[in-house]
């Protein structure tokens, strides 16, 4: 019996110096980790803290960290840049205006009534009309003295109707060595030949004139003074109507415009280049850009000096042709002519255009800077070149841009800027 107690005691013993010796080692590993260790973190299962979507460079560019498993969602894509040279430009300011050589004045031939034939309207503003239009007539108006001096003023119209058959017949003969000159060899300018197509159109106006002048006198000579014809108001050239200074029903004088026409197949560029800015006096063309549509980039003509309107001095004003047929620009735009600058040639990347999105009114690009990691970087100083955007300065040739997916960064991005003002303000 004192045996079986003597047993028990022990086995007492031990269970009591185990379970001492176990609570000193918890109590060692519980001093050994961080006071501040959140739970859970402890062991050796302890999860590695989860990197925040959104950071920034110590430039200030916003970071945003992609999955690599969302990037294979989304089917995000990435090229590398290409190196590219361009010649080095300089920007000059300025207005798109209208082409005196795009536009029509109609004026009337004699003093008159101004009419229209039964049902037909007299044109609208911004209605566009064809060439060779009949848009109306003068219904011509002649006073006492006239009538009165009816045989005078005939020969006097038959003289100037001759005067004007032989201007008529000078021109055409300019124009045909011009023309011939001009297709030969060039030693006539087309500008030239254009001028000299246009004389020959206004003394076959002219003529025109004079001979309705001479058979509208014949004719109120054998009426008794009523004249008996009209003067028909024709169109030379097409083009939108941008204004109409006399209405139907109204007297008009001899020469008062009645409508003027406006083709916009072509535009004058009208720029200030900045004071003390160099730029290539000699160069023949430019690109023009019109301000809000950077995208699209025109070809200038040069066609001379323009003068200085400011009531500043500035720097040279140049005139430049810009085609415009087909697109929706009309003068007033805004315009950034790029003038290139003697003796250099810039080094820079080009950027797809696929790769660029928008934002707060600039132009953007996501650059990868690591696996799950893109700096949205802007395009400062970009140009429009073919389908691609050239950039110097911030972007080296094979930095990887986002070309397909740069729009799901940019939402995961806003997302993630909303989330953390709102848990800011909790």
């Amino acid at each position: 019996m004192q045996k079986l107690v003597t047993g028990i005691c022990i086995l007492v013993l031990g269970a009591g110096v185990g379970a001492a010796v176990f609570w000193l080692s918890v109590r060692e590993r519980l001093a050994a980790a961080p006071a501040d260790a959140p739970a859970g973190e402890h062991g050796s299962d302890a999860a590695p803290a989860e990197a925040p979507r959104l950071s920034h460079t110590p430039e200030g560019e916003t970071v945003v960290r992609f999955e690599t498993e969302t990037q294979e969602r989304v089917g995000l894509k990435t090229e590398p840049l290409v190196a590219a040279a361009r010649q080095a430009e300089v920007g000059a300011y300025g207005v798109l205006q209208e082409d005196p050589a795009q536009s029509f004045t109609l004026r009337a031939p004699v003093a008159g009534i101004l009419r229209t034939d039964a049902g037909a309207k007299w044109p609208s503003i911004n209605q566009y009309v064809e060439a060779g239009v009949v848009v109306g007539y003068i219904e011509p108006r002649l006073t006492q003295t006239e009538r009165i001096d009816l045989a005078s003023r005939l020969t006097q119209a038959r003289a100037d109707a001759a005067e004007a058959e032989a201007a008529l017949t000078s021109a055409q003969t300019s124009y045909e060595n011009k023309k011939k000159l001009n297709a030969d060899s060039k030693l006539v300018s087309d500008r030239v030949l254009e001028e000299a197509h246009a004389k020959v159109k206004g003394e076959e106006a002219r003529l025109s004139a004079a001979l309705q002048i001479v058979h509208l006198i014949e004719s109120a000579q054998a009426s008794g003074g009523e004249p008996a014809l009209r003067f028909e108001l024709r169109t030379e050239q097409a083009g939108e109507v941008m204004d109409i200074p006399a209405s139907l029903g109204e007297a008009v004088e001899a020469g008062q415009v009645l409508l003027r026409l406006v083709r916009f197949d072509a535009l004058v560029a009208r720029v200030e280049v900045p004071v003390g800015q160099p730029f290539d006096a000699a160069a023949k063309a430019a690109r023009i850009v019109v301000v809000g549509d950077e995208e699209r980039t025109l070809v200038g003509e040069r066609i001379g000096l323009g003068e200085n309107v400011s009531a500043t001095p500035g720097g040279p004003t140049l005139l430049f042709r810009v085609p415009t047929a087909g697109l929706s620009v009309r003068p007033g735009a805004a315009v950034v002519a790029h003038l290139p600058v003697p003796g250099g040639m810039r080094d820079g990347v080009l950027i797809p255009r696929s790769a660029v999105i928008r934002l707060m009114g600039k132009a953007w690009t996501y650059v990868q800077s690591g696996e799950e990691s893109f700096v949205r970087r802007a395009l400062t100083g970009a140009e429009f070149v073919g389908d691609t955007w050239f950039v110097v300065g911030d972007f080296r040739a094979g930095d990887r841009v986002v070309t397909e997916g740069a729009q799901m960064l940019l939402s995961e991005e806003l997302k993630a800027q909303i989330e953390r003002e709102a848990a800011a303000t909790e």
